[in-house]
């Protein structure tokens, strides 16, 4: 989540295919206590899902988790 941005994005294994390892990432913009809205969601490789989200951290973002609908 990014409180500055009121975003909370969620990395989920999506299904694989025999030639690559595939994550759901979902972008929801969340204002507490609100339900998380949804805004997008697209499909990444495994490993450029991991380097988003180390560039997530370095940039503000936390780990949390999911809130409660």
């Amino acid at each position: 989540m990014s409180p500055e941005q009121q975003l909370l994005c969620q990395f989920k294994p999506d299904s694989a295919t025999v030639h690559a390892q595939w994550v759901a990432v979902r972008t929801y913009s969340w204002v507490p206590p609100r339900p998380p809205v949804p805004q997008t969601r697209r499909r990444m490789l495994r490993h450029n899902a991991i380097d988003a989200w180390d560039k997530m951290l370095k940039t503000g973002w936390r780990r949390c988790r999911p809130p409660v609908r």
